[in-house]
């Protein structure tokens, strides 16, 4: 179904014209708080890898006769709690936010 714009009067052009833009943006935003939230579980979701990975892969170190858990290990645990906890904090808190998905993209590279 088509609907010819130039049929209305001025008035009620703008008016389905401001209502249309208010559904996008409505539409858009909810679109950023659900990708946003789907980024939380796979920054989650990586830290436990790396932590698996790092104890899969390398777990212990040699030295000498001595053994000791790796470095990569702790490293996958705490720096990788570094690195997740404050994108998930804001994608918890402030979810649809710039700041946000702005904060999210430079934790995952």
């Amino acid at each position: 179904m088509t609907f010819d714009l130039g049929l209305l009067s001025e008035e009620a052009r703008n008016r389905l014209q401001n209502r249309a833009s208010e559904l996008y943006e409505a539409h858009r935003q909810r679109i950023f708080v659900q990708t946003d939230r789907l980024m939380t579980w796979l920054m989650l979701v990586q830290w436990l890898f790396g932590i698996v990975a790092a104890l899969w892969i390398s777990p212990r170190t040699w030295l000498g006769a001595e053994s000791s858990t790796h470095i990569h290990v702790y490293a996958a645990i705490f720096l990788g709690a570094a690195i997740t906890s404050f994108p998930v904090y804001l994608a918890h808190r402030h979810p649809g936010e710039a700041l946000t998905r702005h904060v999210i993209a430079a934790a995952q590279m």
